[in-house]
C-alpha cells in the first residue's frame, strides 16, 4: 500500500510491466490480510496513477471494503467513493454496497473534512450514483457550515456545486446565497477549468447566477486558457441559460479562443458551440463560422443523425448559409441516413429557411426516409410548414 502511495504522490505509474503484474497480484492474494486503512489506500493510490485492475480484482476488493464499512473512519470512506469514481464503468452497480455506505456514511458527516464533503460529492456525481434523502440532508447542514465560515477551496467550491448539477439536485436558496458568497469572495483563485465546470454546472442545474456572480466570472474567466471542451461547454451554458449575448471583451476573447481551438473540437463539441451561437442575438463573426465550417466538413463522416441535424437547424435558424463545402458534405451525409421525425422535423424548417437549389429534393428525401417516432406527432406543424 505504501509503494503505490509514493507513486501515486509522485504522480508516476510504475513503467515496469512485470512489477505492476506482480504488484497487482500480491495485492489479491493477500487482501484478508489488509488493514483497513491500507486496503483502502492501496486501490485509492492504484486508480490514480491509473493501474489496470482486473473485474475479479476490483469485485474481490469492493466485497473486502463492503465488510469493512462500518470501522472506517470519514476519510476512509472519502477515500473508497473516490476510488470507485476514478474506477467508472469498471465497477458493477452493486445497490448493498451503496446501501451500506450511506447507512454508515451519514453520522460521520460532520466529522468530514472540507475538502471530503466535496470530494464525495463529486464522486457520487462523476459516477451519477444518487444519494439518499438523508445522505443529502446531512451533506447540506455539513457544507453549509463550512461555506459560511469561507473553509472550502476553490476546487471545493467548484465539485459541489457540479456534483450537485450533475445528479440533477437544485440546492435550496440558503445554499446558493452561501456558495455565491464564498466563490465571489475567491473568485480570483479559482481556476478556468474551475469557472468552466461551475457555469456548466448551473445550466445543468437550470438555475442562473446571480448578477454579482456572472460580474465576476465574465471579469476572471479567460476563454484563451479554456480547453476545447471548457470552450464549448462554457458557451453552450450561457445560452441555455438565457444569455443572448455576451460582454463585449468576454465575447472577443471567447472568438479567438475558439477559432484557434477550433481543430481540437469534436462532433459533440461543434454543434453545441454552433447551437449556442445560434441562441444569440448577433450575429456569428465570418472567422468563426469558416473555422466551425473547415472542422465540421473534416468530421462529417463521425456526424450522428443528431449532430447532421442540430447543424443545419442551427444554421436555419441563424438565417448564415455555411460555405459550399460543407454544404456538399451535409447534403451526401444526409442523404444516406434515416433522421427520426423529431430531428427531420427541425432539419426541413432550416432547409426551407436556407431556400438552398438541393433544398427541395433532399427534403423529399428525408419526409420519404424518415424513421418514425413517438414524437412525430408533435412536428406535424413544423413539416407543413416547411413543405410549403
Amino acid at each position: 500500500a505504501l509503494v503505490m502511495q509514493g507513486c501515486a504522490g509522485l504522480r508516476r505509474r510504475p513503467r515496469r510491466e512485470g512489477f505492476v503484474r506482480g504488484w497487482v497480484a500480491a495485492v489479491e492474494e493477500r487482501m484478508s490480510e489488509f488493514n483497513d486503512m491500507a486496503l483502502v489506500n492501496a486501490v485509492h493510490a492504484a486508480v490514480k496513477v491509473e493501474l489496470p485492475l482486473s473485474e475479479r480484482f476490483i469485485d474481490r476488493w469492493m466485497g473486502e471494503v463492503y465488510n469493512r464499512l462500518g470501522r472506517l473512519q470519514p476519510v476512509g470512506l472519502c477515500s473508497v467513493v473516490h476510488a470507485v469514481a476514478k474506477l467508472g464503468g469498471a465497477v458493477r452497480r452493486d445497490g448493498r454496497f451503496w446501501d451500506r455506505w450511506f447507512q454508515v456514511t451519514v453520522p460521520k458527516l460532520g466529522q468530514v473534512s472540507d475538502q471530503g464533503l466535496s470530494v464525495m460529492m463529486y464522486s457520487l456525481g462523476h459516477i451519477s450514483q444518487q444519494p439518499t434523502a438523508e445522505f443529502v440532508a446531512g451533506w447540506y447542514a455539513a457544507i453549509k457550515g463550512r461555506l459560511q465560515a469561507q473553509a472550502l477551496s476553490c476546487q471545493g467550491l467548484s465539485n459541489s456545486i457540479y456534483a450537485l448539477g450533475k445528479l440533477d439536485i437544485v440546492p435550496d436558496d440558503d445554499f446558493l446565497e452561501l456558495w455565491d458568497r464564498a466563490a465571489r469572495w475567491k473568485a480570483a483563485e479559482f481556476t478556468n477549468q474551475h469557472f468552466s465546470n461551475i457555469i456548466l454546472a448551473f445550466s445543468l442545474l437550470g438555475v442562473k447566477p446571480t448578477k454579482r456572480f456572472m460580474l465576476v466570472w465574465f471579469e476572471y474567466a479567460d476563454p484563451h486558457e479554456f480547453t476545447a471542451q471548457g470552450l464549448a461547454n462554457s458557451v453552450a451554458a450561457l445560452a441555455k441559460l438565457g444569455f443572448t449575448s455576451l460582454p463585449d471583451d468576454f465575447n472577443r476573447k471567447w472568438i479567438d479562443a475558439a477559432v484557434a481551438a477550433m481543430p481540437k473540437f469534436s462532433p459533440q463539441e461543434l454543434c453545441s458551440t454552433i447551437y449556442a451561437v445560434a441562441q444569440f442575438e448577433t450575429a456569428p463573426e465570418t472567422s468563426l463560422v469558416d473555422a466551425w465550417c473547415a472542422r465540421a466538413t473534416d468530421l462529417m463522416p463521425a456526424f450522428s443523425t443528431r449532430e447532421l441535424s442540430v447543424s443545419i437547424h442551427s444554421f436555419g435558424r441563424m438565417s448564415v448559409v455555411p460555405c459550399d463545402r460543407f454544404l456538399e458534405r451535409w447534403r451526401a451525409a444526409a442523404l444516406e441516413v434515416e433522421f427520426p421525425c423529431s430531428q427531420a422535423a427541425s432539419v426541413l424548417v432550416a432547409l426551407a429557411r436556407l431556400a438552398l437549389p438541393w433544398s427541395k429534393g433532399v427534403s423529399d428525401h428525408i419526409k420519404t426516409n424518415a424513421a418514425d417516432d413517438a414524437t412525430s406527432g408533435i412536428h406535424e406543424t413544423y413539416v407543413a410548414v416547411a413543405s410549403r
